[in-house]
């Protein structure tokens, strides 16, 4: 992943400073403004059948929640929503910042990159199509609307279960002004978090003409701690029933099996917006958003928490749960130190970039809207599963680059009579490049045979463990979907009386995948590669699945991957 491009975070805490001054006064004003008018009942504004209309007269299970309601939780990720929201469970995937959960018990608890989640989340109506893309930061918010049950017929296929619509915040047209917000805090423990959010309205002509900044910096040290020392190893039961002392293993194997009492699983998260609203007259409206994100959160811990007798591999290798070890604190384990180059210590790395443009222009009794958007992210998320503090017994990085591209264009009816209507079309691709590497180096510790001496001791008088399971290649695997979505919509509604209307609404799809997976072995090469995995196959025989990193076949090379098996599906009701 390119670190290149990420913005300063020193820079941005400079500006953030230095704006200080100037937001204080603002802020104050506005928060007087905002007590001042506490005691009135709001009007809200939704916008789920693609037009705006009052909650109270729009006939879908909806909840609307403020900014203000979200900012009194302290959430900061989307997680938040679940918590002011009825029927709303949303939680982490297990061992990834990535959404869980759904509304009314429909969801995913899936972090397949290429399955398409039941419950729809859009940001100023572009839609995020997975769990991964979907855990946002919540800064910078007008609203979110969320909409139970199915809403396929606005919506698409991924709304099964419901609809979650976050709404930003504009550009204010008439004058400067801003807000900043610091917050801290911290774990038992002593670690440190602390969270700054500011944002600056710039007025560039006034009424037609204004620009945005909004930006979110989250720095937590996490309550996990790597300090468990529960391990047996190297004094395994495997190894006593073998008559092995520690002195007796590889030199080349580290024996150290707690860490160093550091915090686990805190955040480092640069989250920014830049926002260009134009109104050059009562008609048209133009609304650009530049979104930018740089995720260097930690990977989360794991914790080693298997019922005795349940995990005989790691109970004889010397690594029982924290139950069976008689630990009490769950919070108290173990990070891989290393292995094969998945390092752990790096953290799970995001980058975003996002690109959107919303322009509608006005007629007497109709408007045309369009939606416009690209987004590409990059991620980089190494995981450690076994909550233990050795080098390597089973961890992971799942590694991809995405690129989402929305193109949606609306005609809305504004007529005077009973009847209205919105129909529209979208089209939607997204490319995916996803990679996959796994040790298990568990299998590393457990003894073999020596060719040479026929003992289970090497020439040096050693236990012969092959080690490649935590020093070697990794096990790879890899996947690229290429998908392609149009669709055509129509919803009207009648009004039959003040009391009651009829509505109505359709929708067509057409949605194709292109997946590419190579069959067999093989994957991307890497430093670890080993050179014996490259041999020479007669040009004019097919490549032979076996489990070779490489493959050469006369005097071309084809790194690391052998026959592809590639998939076409498509769907349309």
């Amino acid at each position: 992943m390119d670190r290149r491009k990420a913005p300063s975070v020193a820079l941005f805490r400079r500006l953030v400073c230095l704006g200080c001054a100037l937001l204080i006064a603002s802020s104050a004003q506005a928060g007087q403004a905002e007590r001042a008018s506490s005691g009135y009942l709001e009007e809200i504004i939704v916008t789920g059948t693609k037009r705006a209309a009052a909650q109270q007269d729009t006939p879908i299970a909806i909840s609307t929640i403020t900014a203000r309601d979200i900012a009194k939780t302290f959430g900061n990720d989307i997680r938040a929503v679940g918590d002011l929201s009825p029927n709303v469970n949303l939680t982490n995937q297990t061992g990834f910042n990535a959404v869980a959960g759904g509304i009314r018990g429909t969801g995913t608890i899936s972090i397949l990159t290429t399955q398409d989640p039941s419950v729809g989340i859009l940001i100023d109506e572009f839609a995020l199509n997975h769990v991964q893309t979907q855990f946002v930061e919540l800064f910078d918010l007008e609203q979110v609307e969320i909409y139970r049950g199915p809403q396929g017929t606005l919506f698409g296929k991924n709304s099964t279960g419901g609809v979650i619509s976050i709404t930003s915040k504009r550009p204010n047209m008439e004058e400067f002004g801003g807000s900043f917000k610091v917050s801290g805090g911290g774990y038992d423990g002593g670690s440190e978090n602390y969270k700054v959010q500011v944002g600056i309205d710039v007025p560039l002509i006034e009424g037609k003409l204004a620009f945005r900044f909004a930006g979110s910096v989250t720095d937590e040290e996490g309550y996990y701690t790597n300090d468990k020392d529960t391990a047996q190893f190297p004094n395994s039961p495997l190894y006593q029933a073998l008559g092995v002392t520690p002195d007796l293993l590889p030199p080349e194997l580290s024996l150290v099996t707690s860490g160093a009492g550091e915090s686990l699983g805190g955040k480092d998260v640069l989250a920014a917006k830049s926002k260009l609203l134009w109104q050059p007259n009562d008609r048209y409206e133009a609304f650009f958003v530049w979104e930018v994100v740089r995720d260097d959160s930690d990977s989360p811990p794991g914790v080693n928490e298997t019922p005795a007798g349940e995990g005989f591999l790691f109970e004889l290798l010397g690594f029982p749960g924290i139950e069976a070890a008689g630990q009490k604190n769950p919070f108290s384990t173990g990070m891989t130190q290393q292995g094969n180059g998945i390092n752990i210590r790096d953290g799970h790395r995001v980058d975003v970039d996002g690109y959107y443009l919303n322009q509608s222009i006005g007629f007497d009794n109709f408007t045309i809207k369009s939606i416009t958007g690209y987004r590409e992210q990059e991620e980089t998320l190494p995981s450690t599963y076994t909550g233990e503090a050795f080098l390597s017994l089973f961890d992971a990085t799942r590694n991809l680059e995405r690129q989402q591209f929305q193109q949606e264009l609306r005609f809305l009816s504004e007529l005077d009579g009973p009847f209205n209507f919105v129909v529209g079309g979208i089209y939607i691709s997204d490319e995916l490049d996803f990679r996959s590497y796994a040790t298990v180096g568990l299998s590393s510790l457990f003894p073999s045979v020596n060719e040479t001496t026929g003992t289970i001791f090497d020439e040096r008088g050693f236990l012969n463990l092959d080690l490649r399971g935590i020093t070697g290649d990794p096990g790879h695997g890899q996947v690229k979907q290429d998908r392609k979505s149009w669709a055509l919509y129509g919803d009207g509604t009648f009004q039959l009386n003040d009391q009651w209307s009829i509505t109505a609404g359709v929708r067509y799809t057409e949605d194709e995948k292109e997946f590419w997976k190579p069959t067999g072995a093989g994957g991307p090469c890497n430093q670890f590669t080993e050179p014996q995995d490259a041999i020479a196959v007669d040009p004019m025989l097919p490549l032979k699945l076996e489990p070779f990193s490489r493959v050469t076949r006369g005097a071309t090379m084809f790194p690391c991957t052998v026959p592809d098996l590639r998939i076409t599906t498509s769907s349309s009701p």
